[in-house]
């Protein structure tokens, strides 16, 4: 695969596992998170940090959210909107409530932003190997686009069709 210039906001355990994956397959990634530390500790495997989220996306082809929930969703898109370059998609990791999902898809696509909601099951040492399983919901030209990539970050890719909270009720019932 072709070296691509990509960023993860929000590096958490679960995030810096796949930003650490993401640089051992030769891919340029760009971290952000809220406590600059945790963002700062990617440096050593060769992450660049970025301040912003909109420093972060400038020049990124797929922006990774690997946020808290809904309301860390929502006030960092805020934050990177205007930044994003033409044709990028951001592909959101966060597990979020699946009227909330559904909302903000239609509005982000809506408003021209490539939105693709793709929760998942791994953890911080399976996300390190590639391994686990991404659920994925919404346009599926969207879905096609970045399935190869997301085929890098799991075992498997489970695509539930264009309505985009169906991804989020899939992750809330197998986390029951």
């Amino acid at each position: 695969h072709m070296t691509e210039q990509i960023a993860f906001l929000g590096t958490g355990r679960l995030g810096a596992g796949f930003v650490e994956a993401a640089l051992g397959r030769g891919d340029r990634v760009t971290v952000w998170n809220r406590t600059p530390a945790k963002a700062q500790a990617l440096a050593a495997f060769g992450a660049t940090i970025a301040a912003t989220p909109a420093a972060a996306v400038r020049g990124a082809v797929r922006v990774h959210l690997v946020l808290k929930d809904d309301a860390t969703v929502e006030s960092t898109i805020d934050r990177l909107s205007g930044s994003l370059d033409d044709g990028a998609i951001l592909i959101d990791h966060t597990t979020t409530q699946p009227a909330l999902t559904a909302a903000r898809a239609a509005r982000l696509n809506a408003s021209g932003i490539r939105y693709l909601h793709c929760p998942v099951f791994i953890g911080p040492a399976m996300a390190r190997k590639g391994q686990g399983i991404i659920l994925a919901s919404g346009p599926r030209l969207l879905f096609d686009a970045v399935q190869p990539a997301l085929a890098r970050q799991a075992t498997r890719v489970e695509y539930f069709g264009e309505r985009p909270d169906a991804a989020a009720v899939f992750k809330l019932c197998g986390n029951a």
